[in-house]
C-alpha cells in the first residue's frame, strides 16, 4: 500500500499546541496555549508489510508551527521530528506514534504524540504531551489534542489546543 506511506506526516498533528514557544506562561494554574502547524513528509522511514497490515518505522517530517500563547502573544518556526504509524489498507486508517522538536536556539521543547488518521477522508486526530525542554523551557509543561486535514499527498495543516504551564 503506497499512498498512506506518503501520508504518514499527518500523525503529527496533535501537537500544535507545545511545539514551538517563546514568550513566558506565567507560573501557576495552566492556561490555554493553541498552536498551527504545516508539516509534511521528508523520507519514507522503514516498512514491513504483513496482509493488510504495514508498519512503518522513523518516518521523518519537517515544517513550520505557530504557537498562540495566553494573552495573544505568537512564537513560530521550523520543527523536525520522527513518527511510526500502523497501516490497516482494509480499513484505509492508522494509528501512529511519534515526537516531535522544535525551539529557538539553546530554548527547546520536546513532545511525544499519538494519534489516527482517516486515510479515505484525510481527517488526522492526535493528542500531545511535552516530554522535556532545555533553556527557557526547561520548566514547561503542557499537552493538547489537535485534528487536521490533508492538503497534499505527504502535506498536512492542522491545529490543537491544551493546558500548558511552567512550574517552579
Amino acid at each position: 500500500m503506497k499512498a498512506p506511506v506518503r501520508f504518514g506526516i499527518a500523525s503529527v498533528l496533535g501537537l500544535f499546541p507545545l511545539v514551538l514557544l517563546g514568550p513566558a506562561v506565567a507560573a501557576g494554574p495552566p492556561a490555554t496555549c493553541r498552536g498551527d502547524v504545516l508539516l509534511t513528509a521528508s523520507g519514507p522511514g522503514t516498512s514491513t508489510t504483513a496482509g493488510e497490515v504495514t508498519i512503518m518505522r522513523d518516518v521523518p517530517f519537517t515544517g513550520t508551527a505557530v504557537l498562540t500563547l495566553p494573552g495573544g502573544a505568537k512564537i513560530g518556526g521550523a520543527v523536525h521530528g520522527t513518527h511510526d504509524l500502523i497501516i490497516n489498507s482494509r480499513t484505509m486508517t492508522a494509528e501512529v506514534e511519534g515526537q516531535i522538536v522544535g525551539g529557538i536556539a539553546n530554548n527547546t521543547l520536546t513532545t511525544d504524540f499519538v494519534g489516527r488518521i482517516d486515510y479515505a477522508t484525510g481527517a488526522v486526530t492526535a493528542h500531545t504531551v511535552t516530554i522535556s525542554g532545555t533553556g527557557f523551557f526547561a520548566n514547561f509543561h503542557g499537552e493538547g489534542d489537535g485534528t487536521g486535514q490533508f492538503i497534499a499527498p505527504s502535506t498536512v495543516t492542522g491545529s490543537g489546543s491544551g493546558p500548558c504551564q511552567f512550574t517552579p
